[in-house]
């Protein structure tokens, strides 16, 4: 995922008009790793919870 939205942002900076739309580009793509991370996170929860069950 991580790899998709960093490659997004290498392409649309070639087409990016301005600066202003290249900062509202990664204003998206921070809201966007900030949600996968959320995920990652919540996953990891997920696997402890379930680790400490089997001990």
């Amino acid at each position: 995922m991580a790899e998709d939205i960093l490659l997004s942002i290498s392409e649309k900076s070639y087409i990016l008009p301005s600066y202003e739309a290249e900062q509202k580009l990664l204003k998206e793509v921070v809201v966007m790793l900030r949600n996968e991370i959320e995920t990652q996170d919540d996953k990891t929860a997920n696997v402890r919870a379930f680790v400490e069950k089997v001990k």
